[in-house]
């Protein structure tokens, strides 16, 4: 099911993993990083009223970053 973010919330998640970058890459595939985009989802939430899941969060900042990725391969052909 799609989720309808805004640009606040995609910020929030942006600074929130940028943050946490070394947090995130000392952990081990699996449930602990579930547990982290758990808590991502929740710091959202708390702040803006949503109901996104870690999941969706995950899956958000995954299409953010290939976005991004793919947008700057077009701007260097």
């Amino acid at each position: 099911m799609p989720t309808d973010w805004n640009d606040m919330e995609e910020r929030l998640l942006i600074n929130e993993r940028r943050t946490r970058n070394v947090e995130y890459h000392a952990l081990k595939n699996g449930r602990p990083k579930r547990a982290f985009w758990d808590r991502m989802a929740q710091r959202i939430n708390n702040q803006y009223g949503t109901t996104f899941t870690g999941d969706q969060c995950h899956n958000k900042f995954l299409n953010l970053t290939r976005s991004y990725y793919v947008s700057n391969l077009r701007m260097k052909s």
